[in-house]
């Protein structure tokens, strides 16, 4: 059965709740859907809370989980999705925390998900949102593929074989050239060659532009675990 969004607790007096009902919004909505479903899981892998944004620490860096609302979210709906970024330390990362976009690595949770769409997931909270299928959906993505992307990527190790993997793809930018450089080669042999003939191709790739999904009441079922 659907779970209504605006929901009061049982034991409200009628007229206090049908008040209650006109004063909660969709933010609220949101609100409730990150304590209840969100914080829980992720403070359970061990990840700081500050608002919508949670962090998980390693010697080499810091991963950023951060939730992000849409512009036109309003009291009706809100629509969110998820940024993902960690930032190291031998690289420069020291203190203040970044944001996500500002991070040596960064993607959308889109990217994690079954279809590893190059494109951008974003879900809808309104008076047709189921909150608990929501909430089940989310507890399972940040399980199964969030937190082992985070804990693959928050050594320089794990930075180390991403940014060969994008290499042996042809999609290195310069700055990553540099940070292979400053962290250094599994292969310097083999692949330093490879690494700048994938630089110079990368010039000559026309930039292509990111398709953005239209907002779901609801995720997709599957997650792969790979």
């Amino acid at each position: 059965s659907r779970q209504r969004l605006f929901q009061v607790p049982r034991g409200v007096p009628p007229r206090i709740r049908e008040t209650s009902l006109r004063l909660m919004t969709a933010h609220d909505a949101y609100d409730r859907f990150l304590a209840t479903s969100v914080v829980p899981v992720l403070k359970g892998l061990g990840y700081r809370r500050s608002r919508g944004t949670f962090t998980k620490s390693s010697d080499d860096g810091v991963a950023i989980v951060e939730f992000q609302k849409s512009k036109d979210s309003g009291r009706d709906a809100v629509t969110f999705t998820v940024n993902i970024g960690v930032a190291y330390r031998p690289l420069g990362f020291s203190g203040r925390l970044p944001k996500s976009w500002d991070c040596h690595v960064f993607l959308r949770i889109g990217s994690l998900l079954p279809d590893r769409s190059p494109g951008e997931y974003w879900w809808l909270i309104d008076d047709r949102t189921n909150l608990e299928l929501l909430g089940a959906r989310f507890a399972q993505y940040l399980e199964e593929a969030v937190d082992p992307f985070v804990q693959r990527m928050l050594t320089v190790d794990g930075l180390r074989r991403h940014l060969e993997a994008r290499a042996a793809r042809g999609t290195l930018t310069d700055a990553e050239l540099g940070w292979l450089d400053r962290i250094g080669l599994s292969d310097p042999d083999a692949l330093t060659k490879q690494a700048l003939a994938m630089r110079a191709r990368n010039r000559d790739l026309s930039p292509t532009r990111s398709t953005i999904r239209q907002p779901a009441h609801v995720p997709p079922l599957v997650i792969e675990t790979r």
